[in-house]
């Protein structure tokens, strides 16, 4: 139970006693809980537990030694014969010969589950037993028990087997090692010897209160009064399939809290009360147990590190802690690989965390990069050099704390690992020396928490640093010559409007996260062409409507330029296809209203009256959509309209009405590229006075046609994105590339 400052009111001194010789680990007091707070719940509330004895327990091992078996809270073992047991139970604990059921339980909900917070304090240690023993139908007394706040269902179960001179794995001589445990570390993970208010008394728990002038690492400071509502327990369940000494299980004991501290230490886990990584939390419980030697059968004698049995029970126990804390408290070896858990202990108030990091990156920036960064947040705080270089620099400032390096040679060498952060994030391993001289700032020699609240700063500096030199200015002309445009060849579904802007949310996304700076979609991308069949036309309104807001924030977010073809009304009613230019910023920036409407298919849409222009990053870009590019008249005007490119959204499937060679005249004709998105797939719609039709354009092309031949071709019928790099300085395609798209 994770402990925290208060005036020290019976029902808490009772409290912080269970906390210690009883199981939970798991639920946290703020400084403004009273005695009222902790008693509200009558005591009649504790009796109505349903009991477990009766109820369906799911058998999780069935072993000659003994049975595993799970129900709701409760975790059980039964041991089929007797064993030597050694645990931390606060009652039955120590080494017990007698006992036939191991119990790890979920004793309340990790946050303020007051309830049973009670039902805790209310029973003295043997009663909570008795509670316990009760509901799930074993005796008390044959029991040793473990509890926490971590859910049953996250239980991890690890097996070890050595077989000696390759014996079969079930032979009498196979050494078995099984290994249960839950674990939670968010809220009270610990290093060993971390400073602590609290001590015992035959009275209750009593706080230390230290003078002023006392210990300024006491946990006791303003700014580690006030913890979150987050708790942590490791409990660790060890069964070994042999008879092992008393003197050996007692260094398992040791092993098994080695194990757990290396899968902390894996996984770089912070104290919640120092600068220091953790070894477990304050509440951790072991129970650990072997079956009794019969009449003239040889015990294990040594638990030692350098034999099996020592080295198959460490093993166990430090994947089985490492799988628990996967899925208790989602932390994957991979979810550590950030900065935040790299350097987020140093520097106390002043830590560095996600919340900040950009507030602290900013300054060192000039205003036209600090969007852009802001955009970028993983590039600083993920990127697995950056990373490597934030671990590498908590590392040294570990040695300087701890003595083991001179701080006399603080300053450079806290230089020699921030300039290597910058090379990290700019590329530029030729540019170190010009780094490690920029980076010059004062470190303190005498004062830790100073000096390493110093380094961490020049760590983010040197992040400002590497990323100006990523993206030099200078290489920047007045006008960017190449784009990188994707084609979003998709098939959306007829008038799924919602289903179409997840569709295309996702499609944006990944041809963005694959470098797209304009992104081109399909006519009626998010109604599909014959959409009135299915949802009439009442719809339409205004733009921007909310499927257009959507992705309007989408565009922003992702820094693109994206070419959208929806439907819209305008403010006299008509109602047309059109296609829309909404800029980085997310705003609308342009749109054209289609020409060559389809009689029937499209009358619901009014026609557009001349071909539209916007300029896009310094290109004058004519917009046309599907059969607009059927003749030359539209596509001659916006050519001396002085159009640089013309982009059109398409619905257009190949056969006797399909776009034959119009897209390559055009460009024949005009001498400007013509970028086509269509779509693909197979539209079909409702019933029309009792006959269905559908619209095949699964042969369907997207294309770039350039002086009267396509350049590019795209066809596939599944949902895919094209990515075309071209120069439109030379007018010539720099690369081409295409993938499936990845959806949900």
């Amino acid at each position: 139970m994770t402990i925290f400052t208060s005036s020290v009111t019976q029902p808490l001194t009772r409290l912080l006693l269970l906390s210690s010789l009883l199981l939970t680990g798991c639920s946290t007091f703020s400084n403004d809980q009273t005695e009222e707070t902790v008693s509200d719940i009558p005591a009649s509330a504790q009796s109505t537990t349903p009991s477990t004895a009766t109820g369906n327990w799911t058998e999780l091992q069935n072993s000659a030694n003994f049975i595993a078996q799970r129900n709701g809270r409760f975790f059980k073992v039964q041991l089929k014969t007797p064993h030597r047991v050694i645990s931390t139970s606060s009652y039955n604990g120590g080494e017990q010969t007698d006992l036939n059921y191991l119990v790890n339980h979920q004793s309340m909900e990790a946050r303020a589950d007051m309830r049973w917070v009670n039902r805790v304090l209310q029973n003295s240690p043997e009663q909570y037993q008795q509670l316990i023993a009760d509901e799930i139908g074993i005796p008390a007394d044959k029991m040793a028990l473990m509890g926490t706040a971590a859910n049953m269902q996250l239980l991890a179960h690890q097996q070890q087997i050595f077989t000696p001179d390759g014996s079969s794995p079930d032979a009498s001589s196979a050494l078995v090692i099984d290994v249960y445990a839950t674990a939670g570390v968010r809220g009270n993970a610990m290093r060993a010897g971390d400073p602590t208010s609290w001590y015992e008394t035959p009275e209750g728990n009593k706080k230390h209160s230290p003078k002023k002038h006392g210990s300024k690492n006491s946990p006791q400071k303003k700014s580690e009064k006030n913890k979150s509502d987050m708790h942590g327990t490791i409990n660790i369940m060890v069964l070994i399939n042999q008879p092992v000494s008393a003197g050996a299980m007692n260094k398992l004991q040791i092993i098994t809290t080695e194990a757990k501290s290396a899968a902390m230490n894996e996984l770089a886990v912070s104290s919640r009360y120092t600068r220091h990584l953790a070894t477990g939390t304050g509440t951790d419980q072991m129970i650990i147990a072997s079956p009794l030697a019969k009449d003239g059968e040889y015990s294990l004698n040594s638990g030692s590190g350098h034999l099996k049995l020592g080295e198959q029970v460490g093993s166990a126990v430090r994947k089985a802690v490492l799988q628990a804390l996967v899925w208790q408290n989602g932390l994957p070896t991979s979810a550590q690989a950030t900065i935040y858990n790299a350097l987020g202990r140093f520097g106390g108030r002043n830590r560095l965390t996600e919340k900040n990091l950009m507030s602290r990156l900013l300054p060192y920036l000039p205003e036209a990069e600090q969007k852009q960064a802001e955009r970028n947040p993983y590039s600083f705080s993920h990127e697995n050099r950056v990373v490597a270089s934030a671990y590498a620099l908590a590392s040294v400032l570990d040695r300087f704390a701890y003595s083991t390096l001179t701080p006399n040679a603080k300053n450079e060498t806290i230089r020699d690992f921030v300039a290597q952060a910058a090379v990290a994030i700019s590329g530029r391993s030729d540019r170190y020396a010009f780094y490690w001289q920029q980076l010059n700032a004062p470190i303190s020699v005498t004062n830790v928490e100073q000096s390493e609240h110093q380094a961490v700063e020049l760590f983010i500096q040197a992040l400002a640093i590497g990323w100006l030199d990523k993206w030099p200015e200078k290489l920047l002309s007045a006008q960017q010559t190449s784009k990188k445009i994707a084609f979003l060849h998709l098939d959306p579904k007829l008038g799924d409007l919602d289903g179409n802007t997840q569709l295309l949310t996702q499609a944006i996304q990944q041809a963005a996260a694959a470098g797209a700076e304009w992104i081109l979609t399909p006519e009626l991308a998010l109604s599909g062409y014959r959409f009135t069949l299915a949802i009439g036309e009442d719809w339409i309104q205004p733009a921007p409507d909310q499927w257009t807001r959507q992705l309007q924030t989408l565009a922003d977010d992702l820094d693109v330029v994206l070419f959208l073809g929806h439907v819209e009304q305008a403010s006299d009613g008509n109602k047309y296809n059109t296609l829309f230019v909404i800029g980085r910023d997310g705003e609308i920036i342009g749109k054209h209203h289609k020409i060559q409407t389809i009689p029937v298919s499209e009358a619901w849409s009014t026609k557009g009256t001349e071909p539209q222009l916007v300029t896009v990053d310094n290109q004058q870009v004519g917009l046309l959509i599907c059969a607009d590019a059927y003749r030359d008249s539209h596509a001659n005007k916006l050519k001396q309209a002085g159009a640089d490119l013309i982009i059109s959204a398409a619905n257009w499937a190949p056969g006797e009405y399909g776009p034959r060679d119009s897209w390559r005249q055009r460009s024949l004709e005009t001498g400007l590229p013509l970028f086509v998105n269509n779509r693909t797939g197979l539209e079909v719609r409702p019933p029309v006075e009792g006959t269905t039709s559908q619209f095949d354009l699964r042969q369907a092309i997207s294309a770039v046609a350039y002086q009267g031949k396509h350049q590019v071709e795209h066809q596939n019928s599944g949902n895919s994105i094209l990515l075309v790099n071209w120069d439109f300085e030379t007018q010539a395609l720099v690369s081409q590339r295409s993938f499936e798209l990845m959806t949900e």
